[in-house]
């Protein structure tokens, strides 16, 4: 596989030798088995606790401007909406991928930018469907505690288009007849800047790669750059049908805050939200893992002042129930393997045992409290991700429902897509 994607950056670098830019003055060219629902793992807290229906508390109504995560911006989630800094610069379209549009970023002044200064961009492509997915792609984590994360926007629609032909692309592969997301318009937004999307803070942190010493400059500015996906969505699709936001790994945990920008930005739209082996799940044996990251970039003061529990347990299951009893035009699915190796045991230093717990209790609570609007896609494994690849291992990995029918991930999802009410639970453990 890593020899499949140098040779796809080879092509692409090609392939991408000439683009045309277009400003706003015009163009020029240049250059199954049901689980436990309690913990199963020594330590792993249980999951929020559930509510009896008929004793809760009526849910806080939306506040009079109609945005039921109001709260949350102004708290400082809407910093960087409908500022200049977040505005593009330029669009450019080469002749080898003539339907996607590269829209570029100053990060002058505080604006988006990778984590080691190289350019951040964002690209959109206009399909046939009025659905609008604005997919987050991932790239792994910059903290103090553990920093392996991708600096360089590489994980574009460009590279995917230029492999499509070998099977990498899953979800964003418009040529792919299993990709339920084919004729979708796409908004893609690379992953580069080391903090999850949510990050706000230039500071100097070891990258983790000693040949560059222990003291480097980051610029982990996620909430400009997903600000700046979000601007660049709703200026080049003002008014799809739907609207999916996805995310894979880190960027299935920069779902949690961009819901509330996704709300923002299409107020009225329904909103699916994604999440490929991302949240909700993060560190229930250490429980204060997500605090102490949230805080160093510069992030805790997003958690809803309303929901100061919501990240007590160590997981963001939490923010998605805060979310899900506020907007009920909103719904959330979330797919992964049971014992992912990556998250669990690389980068959260849990057993996988610990790792498949915590799916366990997090994923039957939001089912048991969101009949309806919660939906799950788990299978047994040490895997990580699902949506990008078309092939095994990928969307046409298979899992059996409660019911013992088999369905491959590109079928659930289909049906997610098409028919939500009839969306299998496969959750299988064994």
């Amino acid at each position: 596989m890593k020899q499949l994607l140098s040779c796809a950056l080879v092509t692409l670098a090609v392939a991408c030798g000439t683009d045309r830019i277009t400003t706003d003055q015009g163009t020029e060219t240049s250059g199954v088995s049901p689980a436990p629902t309690e913990p199963t793992a020594p330590g792993d807290p249980a999951p929020p606790p559930e509510t009896d229906p008929a004793t809760a508390p009526a849910p806080a109504p939306p506040p009079a401007s109609g945005n039921p995560f109001q709260e949350v911006f102004d708290q400082g989630l809407g910093k960087y909406v409908g500022s200049p800094l977040v505005a593009e610069t330029k669009v450019t379209n080469s002749f080898a991928f003539r339907d996607i549009d590269v829209h570029h970023f100053s990060s002058a002044g505080g604006g988006p930018i990778c984590m080691h200064g190289d350019e951040f961009f964002v690209e959109t492509r206009k399909g046939p469907s009025d659905t609008l997915m604005i997919f987050l792609q991932g790239g792994g984590v910059c903290l103090t505690e553990v920093c392996v994360a991708t600096a360089q926007p590489m994980a574009s629609l460009r590279l995917f288009t230029a492999t499509s032909a070998i099977g990498i692309g899953g979800i964003l592969d418009a040529r792919h007849d299993k990709n339920p997301a084919r004729d979708f318009n796409v908004v893609n937004a690379p992953y580069c800047d080391g903090s999850l999307f949510l990050g706000d803070v230039d500071r100097t942190i070891s990258d983790g790669n000693w040949l560059n010493g222990k003291v480097d400059k980051v610029y982990q500015r996620g909430l400009a750059n997903i600000t700046a996906v979000l601007e660049t969505a709703k200026r080049t699709f003002p008014n799809p049908g739907r609207v999916i936001l996805a995310g894979a790994s880190g960027g299935a945990y920069g779902v949690v805050l961009g819901t509330a920008l996704a709300r923002y930005y299409y107020p009225t739209q329904p909103l699916l939200v994604l999440s490929d082996s991302g949240a909700p799940v993060v560190n229930g044996i250490d429980p204060n893992f997500i605090t102490r990251a949230l805080t160093e970039l510069d992030a805790i003061h997003l958690i809803p002042q309303s929901c100061q529990n919501c990240i007590a347990n160590g997981h963001a299951t939490g923010m998605f129930d805060w979310a899900l009893g506020r907007d009920p035009n909103l719904t959330f699915a979330y797919m992964t393997h049971t014992r992912d190796s990556v998250i669990g045991e690389f980068f959260m230093k849990t057993s996988a045992a610990q790792f498949q717990s915590a799916v366990i209790t997090q994923t039957n609570f939001l089912l048991s409290k969101h009949p309806g609007r919660f939906f799950r896609f788990v299978i047994p494994g040490i895997e990580h991700t699902f949506l990008m690849t078309m092939g095994l291992g990928g969307l046409q990995s298979k899992g059996i429902s409660k019911e013992g029918i088999e369905f491959a991930g590109y079928e659930w999802l289909q049906t997610l897509l098409v028919n939500p009410a009839m969306t299998p639970d496969v959750f299988q453990i064994n």
